[in-house]
Formats: C-alpha cells, sequence, structure tokens
C-alpha cells in the first residue's frame, strides 16, 4: 500500500490517494517507476502521478492527450 498527496493541477488543492502496487516487477532488481492517472474530487482534473512503488512520488503531470481513433476509410 502507498499513499500519495500531491496538489491537483487544476485547482491547486491538496489530494490523497492510497494504491496497492504489487507484481512480479516489484520483486525484481532495479528502479520501478509507475504511474497511475487520478482525478481530483473536487475539479474533476485528470492528474498523471509518476512514482515509485516504496511511495516516492516523481511528478505529478497532464497526461498525454488521447489520440484520436481514425475513422474508416471510405475508398
Amino acid at each position: 500500500m502507498v499513499n500519495l498527496d500531491f496538489a491537483c493541477l487544476g485547482c491547486k488543492r491538496p489530494v490523497g490517494v492510497t494504491l496497492q502496487c504489487c507484481g512480479p516487477v516489484l520483486e525484481g532488481e532495479g528502479q520501478v517507476v509507475a504511474t497511475v492517472c487520478v482525478a481530483c474530487p473536487d475539479c474533476g482534473h485528470v492528474n498523471q502521478l509518476v512514482f515509485e512503488p516504496g511511495g516516492m512520488l516523481h511528478g505529478v503531470i497532464d497526461p498525454p492527450a488521447a489520440r484520436p481513433v481514425p475513422g474508416p476509410c471510405w475508398n
């Protein structure tokens, strides 16, 4: 279980989230960095957290924009 506290990029209010990190990658050697998207409960802005499963928060960024899905080709 990892507790992360950060300021929302949309409204600057404090947000706290608890995450459960598990899996075989965590048992290996080396540094593991994970990302998760969290919506602010106050304004709804989606924040992407970059963190280590041990609890070190590396940054809060705007998630990459979704690429539009191309429509069917009618040629």
